[in-house]
């Protein structure tokens, strides 16, 4: 007879919390997954044409979509230099590394959070799901959301 499966080894224990980061500007998403993948393929290969094929865009697009948040900000963030024979070559401005390096590091810090709180939330629930053990009996729970009466 076989043991049980472990919280680990069930579907249940894929159960994560997830949240997806991007900037705004003027009530529109203008910084987010897509120009994040872009500035970092602009640093790992040093040409749009690398970066655009390593975030799966096409060249126009990436172009246009860097123009767009450098117009927003009012500052580059890459600067290209057009090649001859061999091409040219693209790199990020300091505010591009910046603006990346801080992105990336709020991403990191929101799904940090986001699955500590989540794992936090069940186990004060005192119900073992997703993993995530069951708080000890006797250890206070979560207060019960409240709703406001509805509008007579």
């Amino acid at each position: 007879m076989s043991a049980p499966p472990s919280p680990q080894n069930t579907k249940a224990s894929l159960l994560q919390a997830r949240c997806k980061v991007w900037l705004e500007a003027d009530g529109g998403s203008l910084f987010g997954t897509g120009v994040a993948a872009l500035l970092l393929g602009i640093q790992r290969h040093g040409t749009m044409t690398g970066a655009a094929r390593a975030a799966g865009m096409s060249y126009r697009h990436a172009w246009d979509l860097v123009k767009s948040v450098e117009a927003h900000l009012e500052h580059r963030l890459v600067i290209s230099q057009p090649g001859g024979h061999g091409g040219g070559n693209t790199a990020l401005s300091p505010q591009g590394v910046i603006l990346l390096r801080v992105f990336r590091q709020l991403q990191d810090d929101v799904a940090n959070f986001t699955r500590q709180r989540f794992e936090e939330l069940l186990r004060s629930a005192q119900v073992g799901i997703g993993g995530v053990p069951a708080a000890p009996s006797g250890t206070p729970s979560a207060p019960a959301p409240t709703t406001k009466p509805a509008a007579q």
